[in-house]
């Protein structure tokens, strides 16, 4: 029988040679061989919510109807001038 949590391999082909110098330079920093500070970095990935997520969430919220808003006090401002 299987375990839940099998590991998996990821495989990048065409991988850009300037960012992957500067990942290896951050994970020489931090006292890390590349493959584990990409296996940390792609973890933490996994666990932040994606951008549709992020702006799915945000049109589900009411507004929060803060008056007066930012354009008001500009236009005020300018007016009293």
């Amino acid at each position: 029988m299987h375990s839940a949590c099998v590991n998996k391999h990821i495989h990048i082909r065409d991988f850009d040679g300037a960012a992957h110098r500067k990942l290896a330079e951050r994970a020489r920093k931090q006292g890390l061989s590349l493959s584990s500070y990409l296996r940390f970095e792609l973890a933490r990935l996994a666990d932040r919510p994606s951008m549709d997520d992020v702006l799915n969430r945000l049109k589900k919220r009411e507004p929060m109807g803060l008056s007066p808003s930012a354009a008001d006090i500009i236009r005020q401002d300018r007016d009293s001038r």
